[in-house]
């Protein structure tokens, strides 16, 4: 094991595991995609004949490992910004940084929006739920809802 300094800080404990996940989860995403690929398919369609269909089960099978050990490095992103926003003890509306990116980015759009509000909160199925309303300048609604990190999650279950 080599000598990294790890940091006495919870926080900054929790930004450290959420680099590294970031990094493995880039790694099985890139993995899922390479069993999933189209030139995979075709290579394993010209060997059909040729070998047992095993190695295709055998695929098929890594390629749902795959996703299932996606599904919980993202299930700990989650838990650790929830960890994350609890040690800084920031209010949920100031946790656009801790967000999953796809989140973050649809806040950062709207935020200077005239009328734009929204709420944080963590769901421990569905992850990250942003609940959002703009109103124009008369009082009406022109839009709402809400976005979740993990929005078919409870299908798994």
């Amino acid at each position: 094991m080599s000598d990294v300094s790890l940091p006495s800080d919870r926080a900054a404990v929790c930004v450290q595991l959420l680099r590294q996940q970031d990094r493995a989860l880039q790694l099985l995403q890139q993995a899922r995609m390479e069993t999933d690929a189209p030139v995979t398919r075709s290579l394993l369609a010209r060997i059909r004949g040729q070998a047992s269909d095993e190695v295709e089960a055998g695929l098929n099978q890594a390629a749902d490992t795959l996703g299932t050990a996606i599904q919980a490095v993202q299930y700990c992103q989650s838990e650790l910004r929830r960890e994350l926003i609890t040690a800084r003890g920031k209010p949920s509306s100031a946790v656009r940084d801790e967000l999953p990116a796809a989140l973050a980015r649809f806040l950062a759009e709207r935020a200077s929006a005239p009328g734009f509000s929204y709420e944080t909160a963590h769901d421990p199925v569905r992850g990250w739920v942003v609940h959002w309303k703009q109103v124009t300048a008369d009082g009406t609604v022109r839009g709402a809802g809400h976005l979740c990190e993990r929005p078919h999650a409870w299908l798994d279950e």
